[in-house]
């Protein structure tokens, strides 16, 4: 029997580096990228809602808090503006966070 240490070392004296290859993403299922892939922008390009709920400061989540709901942000429409003290918006999936 030999090491796993000398088996290792067959196993890699016995293997070659392949060469890389450009194939469209419809045949590449399997295969494993020759370089790194980076995106050109961030996406989503904004900070969304994982889920419907409402948008609130942390300075006003706390048990007790009465907030005034002021607005909606729906998914591809932003809430206009900030968000002041005791204020909440109604946020949905995908909704762009307000500041």
């Amino acid at each position: 029997m030999i090491s796993v240490e000398e088996a290792r070392e067959r196993l890699i004296d016995g293997a070659a580096l392949l060469g890389s290859e450009r194939v469209p993403l419809d045949r590449s299922a399997g295969r494993v990228l020759a370089e790194d892939v980076v995106a050109s922008r961030d996406q989503p390009p904004a900070p969304v809602s994982a889920m419907d709920g409402y948008a609130v400061r942390n300075k006003d989540s706390h048990v007790g808090s009465r907030l005034t709901v002021i607005g909606e942000a729906p998914a591809g429409a932003p809430f206009a503006r900030n968000l002041g003290h005791g204020e909440a918006v109604r946020i949905a999936t995908g909704g762009v966070v307000p500041a």
